[in-house]
């Protein structure tokens, strides 16, 4: 009997997690699944505390101006996340270098035993994923003034506002929350995941090994998982301070990168990390100094994709916000044929199909601006301190902002530093 026939016609027990549930079909299990998923989404939530905000708020909302882009970009701080148990992050760090390497050539595809990470922050600290980003701050910059800021937020969260702004009817839309957290003026979006990591992804792909291929991190940082960029920008009146993974970075001719000391020595590994540079410590968070924060200009964003059919070309309504939002002017795209990378084509800012896709989606990155402005002033009004969740599912494509048990989105003495900005840096350096 085949395996769709057992799945239609025999009695399976499933469990998940300590429920046990007799199922019928392969059917019945999609509908499980998305049950279990709906009811994850509002765990820790007031669930009759839902405010439902206007589905057309962007449009019906107050005129944003026209052409809204980010003003005022400053490149605040950097950090790498290392492979350490203890969960520790090397200040500013360092990105991949890329490499440079001429097409063609082959790339094997994915492991798909390989465990990737999907939110590295939550993963490695679940309790506190904004931590890492406002101590890589206090490390470079300790008279950081935090109560300027309106939004603290993941990239990865503004995209998933424009998915909602852009296919607010399309059923395929995925639920989705962000987390929230009111510390006087400032509203901090916390990202949300319904599982921080995954083996492997569905089908054939090469990204992961694209990326591997074709940049590696310096000498002294081998031990790093990821590189994470805070940038702070004006979005239309909005003070915003934004995190998101950068790719990888191309140095200017004859610049080298690395931890400085014996050539033939990694500075930064996994026996010699806590000893190699100067490392402080703040509640559950090693840093250790060392790197440099390489200029915006030189980060790019990696992608490939399978070169046919090549009238689809690249996701230019994924992508572009992506670009946008973390103010990133390269992108380089591989083209494949079962893993044969036939092209790296490069796009800039100044191109004009760059131009020609901001101008397609410029009315939607209006309606993010407006759009936030209504979130912070909505969760302002709950109160300083106030803790709350926005979410969105398919039943009922709004935007629901509800309160939450949940504690804190810092610690106590880091949320200090939103009220108190001209207060001395919370590190505590370590002794003998």
């Amino acid at each position: 009997m085949s395996l769709p026939s057992l799945a239609l016609d025999a009695l399976r027990v499933l469990t998940l997690g300590a429920l046990t549930v007799v199922q019928k079909s392969a059917t019945g299990l999609i509908e499980l699944l998305e049950v279990e998923q709906k009811d994850q989404i509002l765990e820790g939530l007031k669930q009759d505390s839902g405010i439902g905000l206007n589905p057309e708020l962007a449009a019906s909302g107050p005129k944003a101006t026209k052409d809204v882009v980010p003003t005022n970009l400053e490149v605040v701080a950097s950090y790498n996340w290392t492979n350490s148990i203890t969960p520790t992050i090397i200040v500013p760090g360092l990105p991949r270098v890329w490499k440079g390497i001429k097409t063609p050539f082959f790339l094997s595809s994915n492991d798909k035993e390989r465990i990737e990470y999907i939110d590295q922050n939550r993963f490695r600290l679940p309790n506190f994923p904004l931590l890492p980003l406002v101590a890589a701050i206090d490390q470079i910059k300790p008279q950081f003034d935090f109560s300027s800021i309106d939004i603290v937020t993941d990239r990865n969260n503004l995209q998933k506002l424009m998915k909602w702004i852009g296919k607010r009817v399309n059923p395929e839309l995925d639920d989705f929350r962000i987390d929230i957290q009111v510390i006087g003026k400032t509203v901090l979006f916390v990202r949300y995941e319904l599982r921080n990591t995954e083996r492997g992804r569905r089908g054939k792909t090469f990204r992961k090994n694209f990326d591997e291929y074709l940049s590696q991190y310096p000498p002294g940082f081998e031990c790093s998982t990821s590189n994470h960029r805070i940038i702070r920008y004006d979005y239309g009146g909005i003070q915003m301070l934004v995190r998101f993974k950068v790719d990888a970075f191309c140095p200017s001719d004859g610049e080298t990168f690395g931890a400085k000391g014996n050539e033939d020595e990694s500075l930064v590994d996994n026996a010699t990390l806590v000893a190699a540079l100067r490392t402080i410590s703040c509640d559950d968070l090693n840093i250790i100094s060392g790197g440099t924060l390489v200029p915006q200009s030189q980060i790019i964003k990696l992608h490939t994709r399978h070169q046919w059919p090549a009238s689809l070309g690249l996701d230019w309504d994924k992508y572009y916000p992506q670009i946008f939002l973390s103010q990133t002017h390269r992108l380089l795209l591989g083209t494949h044929t079962q893993g044969r990378i036939r092209r790296i084509r490069e796009y800039t800012s100044g191109d004009d199909i760059v131009h020609k896709q901001k101008g397609k989606q410029q009315h939607e990155l209006d309606k993010l601006c407006v759009l936030l402005k209504a979130i912070r002033k909505e969760a302002i009004s709950f109160g300083d301190r106030a803790c709350l969740s926005l979410v969105y599912r398919r039943e009922t494509k709004m935007l629901e902002l509800f309160e939450r048990y949940s504690s804190n989105a810092l610690p106590d003495e880091w949320m200090a530093k939103f009220e108190n900005p001209k207060g001395s840096s919370l590190f505590k350096e370590e002794t003998e």
